[in-house]
């Protein structure tokens, strides 16, 4: 038996030997000679050796800076890729023989296998792992690694042709299957919860990678394949409510240790949206919610009766409906269900005595708003995005006064599309007069709270009359966005002068003054100028331009008449 001088001397031997190799694999890149069989010899010689030896602080050790080194070799050194290109198909394979020896060598293999994921070909890795999992069924450590891996591989393996990515998808399928016996059969409580959690985390990634497939909303009949994810979710003991809401995701990753913790969340989006879908298909389909034992209607019934839970889900669903990766059937889901949660039966003033964190929820109710407005810009039907924004309307009316003004703030200032332009101020307009009829003798001074009473409504009004640019809005381009603006003001003008009051400061005379001279006039000019440009032309683009103009034209001189009479007449 070698004594701890002799394992010293071995170690620095092999290290050489592995540097000399990976040398020669760098210098003879591109050519027959050497094809990286050196470096996996050496890997494989040393760790014959290391099984020679008994379990102790010096062979821990021995294996660990084996594994560093590799690391070091394949990841960190400027030249690694080219190392990795001659041994990736026979790389994973060889270091899964060290994990085991320590709980330091595991975590380096699990480093290699998910940079040997991102950065070699996704389907080689992919059979390759596949190949190496099913050896490893008995093996806790390796296969939560692989499944790692397999997440990784098939998120980069969007490109691939069709045929190819339903074969790894089915693969991929099919090793959750056998993982899920593996979870069944560990008898170590600790390891037991850590591989359910990483099967878990694993499964919400494949159920939004094969949700992307074109033909996944064939609506007929129930996916095969979203099937048998369901079960294993169901099985991981995965419910519904804690899905759509995010709670669930948010345990599983605090059991994980921090080291693996941080590698899952890499992927958080993707998780996310894979628990978004899970919980869709079984909205579509009973067979599916049936498999995964849940009650879909008992499940709306306590996300409306509760505004924490609805608040969690919809801003949960903000990674599903931000993402451009899925198909438009997908996305009439994702709303069908939305609107199911916000529908007449919610209670927006039961909190399931919980206060919401309003301050911390908002963000994330904004992006879910922006994804929407994609919806509602490029939906194939005129029914989806009337849909879209009557839902847009009802989760704008979840929020607070102040925070819905943000929000609705937010969504203009950085609004690319004009006609959403104006259906937002249209709806700040509505806003506006809704907190004018609560200004009652009933609810006196209640104007005082309302932020759609005060000056800051002005500024959304010249943000599109005055864009930050400087000058005049550009014409025809923005005009549905001018022509919104304009109706805002002159309803501004005409409630103000008719309840005399001056909530919003729109008659204070140097708001006047503003108005009549930095907006209203400049934006006459341009107007009178593209008209006298294009009133000899008769082709398509002139027709539609003019058209435009008159629109706009007939509340801009009404805002100056208005304007010009206060200023003569000041109240």
């Amino acid at each position: 038996m070698a004594n701890i001088e002799e394992i010293r001397v071995a170690k620095y031997k092999y290290l050489r030997l592995l540097n000399e190799a990976a040398l020669r694999c760098y210098q003879n890149y591109g050519t027959e000679a050497i094809q990286g069989s050196e470096f996996l010899r050496v890997l494989e010689d040393a760790v014959k050796f290391l099984k020679t030896l008994p379990l102790n602080e010096e062979s821990s050790d021995f294996a660990y800076e084996i594994l560093r080194e590799t690391q070091s070799l394949t990841i960190t050194n400027p030249k690694g890729q080219v190392l990795l290109d001659m041994v990736s198909l026979d790389l994973p394979r060889v270091i899964l023989t060290y994990m085991d020896i320590s709980e330091k060598c595991w975590e380096t293999c699990g480093n290699v296998i998910t940079h040997m994921c991102q950065f070699c070909s996704p389907s080689e890795i992919v059979s390759v792992l596949c190949e190496e999992l099913s050896k490893t069924n008995e093996n806790l450590s390796s296969s939560i690694y692989l499944l790692h891996g397999f997440s990784i591989a098939s998120i980069m393996s969007d490109d691939d042709s069709k045929d190819v990515a339903a074969e790894i998808f089915k693969k991929l399928i099919n090793i959750a299957v056998s993982l899920r016996e593996v979870c069944k059969k560990q008898v170590v409580a600790e390891k037991k919860q850590q591989l359910w959690s990483i099967l878990s985390l694993y499964t919400l990634q494949l159920m939004a990678l094969v949700s992307k497939e074109d033909n996944i909303t064939d609506l007929s009949r129930a996916p095969t394949s979203i099937m048998q994810l369901s079960e294993i979710l169901s099985d991981c003991g995965l419910s519904y409510l804690s899905l759509i809401t995010g709670k669930e995701v948010e345990t599983i990753c605090h059991l994980l240790d921090n080291d693996e913790h941080d590698k899952i969340l890499e992927n958080t989006s993707l998780i996310n949206i894979g628990a978004n879908l899970a919980v869709l298909w079984g909205y579509v389909f009973v067979e599916i919610a049936t498999v995964a034992h849940e009650n879909i209607k008992d499940l709306l019934k306590k996300i409306q009766s509760c505004q924490n839970e609805r608040i969690r889900a919809l801003s949960n669903m903000k990674y599903l409906l931000c993402s451009l990766d899925y198909p438009w059937g997908v996305k009439k889901i994702s709303m069908d269900f939305l609107s199911a949660m916000l529908s007449k039966n919610s209670d927006s003033s039961k909190g399931c005595d919980e206060k919401i964190d309003w301050f911390s929820t908002t963000p994330s109710l904004f992006s879910l708003l922006q994804g929407m407005q994609q919806i509602m810009v490029y939906a194939p039907h005129p029914m989806q995005r009337k849909e879209a924004f009557s839902a847009l309307t009802k989760i704008l009316g979840e929020l607070p006064a102040h925070e819905k003004f943000d929000v609705l703030r937010a969504l203009t200032v950085n609004s690319n599309y004009p006609s959403m332009t104006a259906l937002l101020l249209g709806t700040v307009k509505n806003e506006i007069d809704n907190a004018i009829k609560l200004n009652s003798s009933k609810y006196e001074h209640s104007h005082l709270g309302s932020p759609f009473l005060t000056g800051d409504v002005l500024e959304l009004v010249e943000f599109i009359l005055k864009p930050l640019k400087g000058g005049p809005p550009d014409l025809p381009g923005q005009s549905d966005a001018v022509l919104a603006a304009l109706n805002l003001y002159r309803f501004l003008l005409i409630m103000e002068s008719t309840g005399k009051t001056n909530y919003t400061g729109v008659l204070s005379k140097s708001c006047l003054k503003k108005a009549h001279s930095e907006w209203l006039l400049p934006l006459r000019a341009l107007v009178s100028g593209i008209e006298s440009e294009n009133a000899n032309d008769c082709d398509d683009f002139a027709t539609s331009t003019l058209c435009a103009l008159n629109l706009i034209e007939l509340p801009l001189y009404r805002c100056l008449e208005l304007v010009e009479e206060k200023l003569k007449h000041p109240a």
